[in-house]
């Protein structure tokens, strides 16, 4: 578009590696880390911004990476203290959600922001959740992008920096298509885990077993279960909205939590 920097807010260091990359690939980048004390020491070209306020005014494209609804919902629309980033993004600039939420959030944030001619992209990892930070280094990541289409071409060059760019449909497509491939990923997941418990039980070699269910390598990456436990409750929660029998989904994000709760 321009030289101006790209734009990453961030509520934890989950987007770190996305910053790095796109400047290892020469694109400047103001990074907002929230609640952060601070930074540590910043590679070439990327520059650690002290408010939101800072990249609504610098930044044509803003990379969001902020779960909770709630947080980003009060970081564009603001609160009693403070203005939304809504109101301070230029006419024309693309915010690209990372975040997991249901379509209909995300509309309906677009309708208070779009007013401004400020528009939204929902966005998402695919694939290997437990080395995501490697892909994007390498490059090499699955990415799913949805919204309207003009914005989505402005983006797509700078997100192919970080791997191959698939382009779901309108917005909220992207996060639903990733909640749905979440799942299926939980669900292999536990699987596997229950297999695992019923071959030990019945006396089955460890290393023999792990051969049988990983590969001959017997090194299958662990996936990022706090990941895959939201986009599972994510996918759960569209299904109830459209009517859909979700049984399965509602065991697999049971047998996800009894996960976490065993590593916490």
């Amino acid at each position: 578009m321009n030289n101006r920097p790209i734009g990453i807010i961030a509520s934890d260091s989950a987007a770190r590696p996305v910053a790095e990359r796109l400047a290892a690939c020469g694109q400047r980048v103001l990074l907002y880390q929230i609640d952060a004390a601070h930074h540590g020491k910043l590679p070439k070209n990327i520059e650690a911004a002290a408010t939101p306020t800072d990249i609504g005014f610098d930044c044509e494209i803003v990379l969001s990476f902020i779960d909770d609804t709630t947080t980003f919902r009060e970081l564009l629309i603001g609160t009693p203290q403070r203005l939304g980033l809504g109101a301070e993004m230029n006419p024309g600039a693309i915010l690209v959600d990372f975040g997991v939420r249901p379509p209909r959030e995300s509309q309906a944030l677009l309708g208070v922001i779009g007013m401004r001619g400020v528009a939204i992209l929902d966005a998402a990892f695919v694939g290997n959740t437990g080395n995501m930070a490697g892909d994007v280094e390498g490059g090499h990541a699955a990415l799913l992008l949805g919204g309207f289409p003009t914005s989505v071409d402005q983006v797509v060059p700078i997100l192919a920096h970080l791997g191959r760019v698939d382009c779901t449909g309108p917005l909220g497509s992207a996060h639903t298509a990733a909640a749905l491939m979440g799942y299926m990923e939980a669900a292999h997941h536990i699987a596997h885990d229950e297999a695992l418990s019923v071959g030990r039980a019945l006396g089955i070699a460890g290393d023999a077993l792990t051969r049988l269910l990983d590969g001959d390598t017997g090194t299958a990456a662990a996936p990022n279960i706090i990941r895959l436990a939201k986009r599972t409750s994510l996918a759960l929660r569209l299904a109830q909205d459209r009517g859909v029998q979700a049984d399965i989904i509602d065991f697999t994000g049971a047998r996800l939590a009894v996960v976490l709760t065993r590593r916490s």
